[in-house]
């Protein structure tokens, strides 16, 4: 079970992952893949894990060689909402050699912030380049408040 969807505007894709098989790993990143070709370069992927269930290690593979390809067609940055620790761990170790680099956020809204803040720097460094000004290197780090859950 997958869900794949993109935000023109935002220049965004959404993909929400639940139990996955093999078989729909692959349909999953060829959906994926297809998506991110009508995506503008440096595009978003916010991906959703909270309920990620893997039913084989080589379909947690294929979502990192997704993403690894998705990077190729000119990713931006991946921000991602956790899921079950065991999972986690999968995805992590999965995509650590397909240099998936993102965020981990609680929830799909902190996720989008992540996104946001991501957008918003890249913009101000290019609109800084256009006149001639050098950007600093600057790490990802966002304000407090865009890691925190709403209260129960």
């Amino acid at each position: 079970m997958y869900s794949i969807k993109n935000d023109i505007a935002k220049n965004r894709l959404y993909v929400t992952i639940g139990v996955l098989k093999t078989r729909d790993s692959c349909n999953l990143v060829n959906s994926m893949l297809k998506r991110a070709s009508r995506m503008r370069r440096e595009f978003t992927l916010l991906l959703d894990l909270s309920a990620f269930r893997p039913t084989s290690e080589l379909a947690t593979q294929n979502i990192c060689m997704g993403i690894d390809y998705m990077q190729k067609q000119g990713l931006g940055y991946v921000a991602k909402v956790s899921c079950p620790m065991e999972a986690m761990t999968d995805i992590d170790v999965s995509c650590i050699p397909y240099g998936m680099e993102c965020q981990t956020a609680a929830t799909a809204a902190e996720a989008n912030k992540i996104l946001d803040w991501w957008t918003a720097e890249q913009q101000a460094k290019g609109a800084m380049q256009e006149k001639g000004g050098v950007p600093a290197f600057q790490e990802y780090n966002p304000p407090d408040w865009v890691f925190l859950s709403p209260p129960d």
